[in-house]
């Protein structure tokens, strides 16, 4: 029974982009709508489980488990910024306010351990996501079992 997940997934993160939409017509004439996710969602999402299988073998929540996700957000300091931010950065007077935005991300990573780390991301009943710039742009994952799901 796994208790408490931690896990970093490196490189800048990647907010779940939204549905695309293709239509088509087959050889016989029938015309299908089929909706799928961004690649660059994809790729990331495969990113993502890859960085917790590789660093949390064999770790999985129960299928009742009501799991609380803290995500840790470390964006790339932009190139233009000046030294005098730079500098309030680091004593945490300045934080990160442009895309992609803290919720897209967690929903990218949420998606991406459905099935793996749990049953469904419905199971998350619990939630605190915060942003940084960092010389190291990645998210540090911590999932906790914090009770019983009905």
């Amino acid at each position: 029974m796994t208790r408490m997940i931690r896990f970093t997934v490196l490189g800048e993160p990647v907010a779940k982009g939204r549905a695309k939409t293709r239509n088509f017509v087959t050889k016989d004439g029938r015309q299908f709508t089929q909706q799928y996710t961004p690649e660059k969602t994809r790729r990331y999402e495969e990113s993502v489980k890859w960085a917790f299988l590789e660093q949390c073998p064999g770790q999985r929540f129960e299928d009742d488990d009501a799991l609380w996700i803290t995500l840790h957000i470390y964006k790339s300091i932009p190139k233009s910024m000046t030294k005098r931010n730079r500098t309030r950065i680091d004593v945490g007077e300045l934080f990160p306010g442009k895309r992609p935005d803290g919720s897209n991300i967690l929903k990218a990573i949420e998606d991406a351990l459905n099935r793996i780390a749990y049953r469904d991301d419905s199971q998350i009943v619990r939630f605190d996501v915060e942003q940084y710039y960092s010389e190291t742009p990645r998210v540090e994952v911590e999932i906790q079992a914090i009770g019983k799901i009905v």
